[in-house]
């Protein structure tokens, strides 16, 4: 029965997406204009963005992200940028203003897109970053990126996404992660079903159950799983009066507790935004971002 309705909730998702953009207008998280307007604001930007748009990674739609490589570059570290949706809807233009900032810096990043728990169940998404990670680090020489200096930014589940790598892979994969809000627990999430009062937490409920049908699947994505000294370090932030509890954040830094790795949570007092809303506009969050990346790589 689950398979056979894909399709309908698949259009679903297409209404969904279309809600939240409207909603982001209202809400004044939109403004990321068109690829040709981002190539023209910023001179000099990578040919991959400007010309040739989204560079795959695999034979989905999905499978593909921008780069943004400044003409003259500031350091030989690289950014990864993992954008949001609950899992359901978003692309990798949602996490442009990220990217701009990156590229302001001298910093080059890349923008990834992943399939949707639409598309395609946990542990996907994880497996869609680890992918385009891997084709970043073959293609780092030609881009003069050091392929051990690969950080990883991700907002609301795209957080959750990047500390999934961060807490399995470790620094074999990523030398720093910064988290705007993750839901680091799939059970809260998929409890919001019953909890959930905003559009933004159903929203996230929907797309945990599809994403996790399964308890087995539930446990894998819920992060981190087998915390160690050899993960990598991390930073989170969290609204304290956001639609997501803050809790998400806190629980993840408990659990590295006495492991000797540098994992923190900066639980923002009174914001009531929620992940890339607040963190693309606070000038606080972003000096602490680039601050703990530069620590670690």
């Amino acid at each position: 029965m689950r398979s056979r309705s894909r399709g309908r909730h698949r259009a679903a998702a297409a209404a969904l997406s279309a809600a939240f953009v409207v909603q982001a207008v209202l809400l004044g998280w939109a403004g990321t204009p068109a690829r040709a307007d981002v190539s023209a604001s910023l001179p000099g930007l990578s040919v991959t963005l400007a010309k040739a748009g989204m560079q795959a990674y695999g034979g989905q739609a999905k499978q593909q992200y921008s780069t943004w490589i400044p003409a003259q570059p500031t350091t030989d570290m690289a950014v990864v940028t993992v954008h949001g949706g609950s899992w359901i809807y978003g692309d990798a233009t949602k996490m442009y203003a990220f990217n701009r900032k990156l590229y302001a810096a001298g910093i080059p990043s890349f923008s990834i897109d992943y399939r949707s728990a639409f598309d395609a169940e946990w542990p996907a998404q994880r497996t869609d970053l680890l992918t385009a990670l891997a084709q970043i680090r073959s293609q780092a020489p030609q881009y003069g990126i050091d392929p051990a200096k690969i950080a990883l930014i991700g907002s609301s589940a795209g957080g959750q996404i990047a500390l999934s790598v961060a807490s399995s892979e470790g620094r074999k994969v990523s030398c720093a992660a910064v988290a705007y809000s993750p839901p680091t627990s799939l059970r809260y999430a998929l409890n919001l079903r019953r909890t959930g009062v905003t559009t933004e937490q159903k929203a996230l409920s929907t797309g945990a159950r599809w994403l996790t049908p399964t308890k087995a699947q539930v446990a894998s994505a819920t992060v981190p799983k087998s915390p160690s000294k050899a993960d990598t370090p991390a930073l989170l932030f969290a609204g304290a009066d956001e639609w997501l509890s803050f809790r998400n954040s806190t629980r993840y830094v408990q659990a590295y507790a006495g492991k000797g790795l540098d994992v923190r949570a900066v639980v923002l007092k009174g914001e009531q935004r929620h992940a890339s809303a607040y963190a693309a506009k606070s000038a606080s969050v972003w000096k602490q971002t680039l601050a703990f990346i530069d620590r670690h790589c």
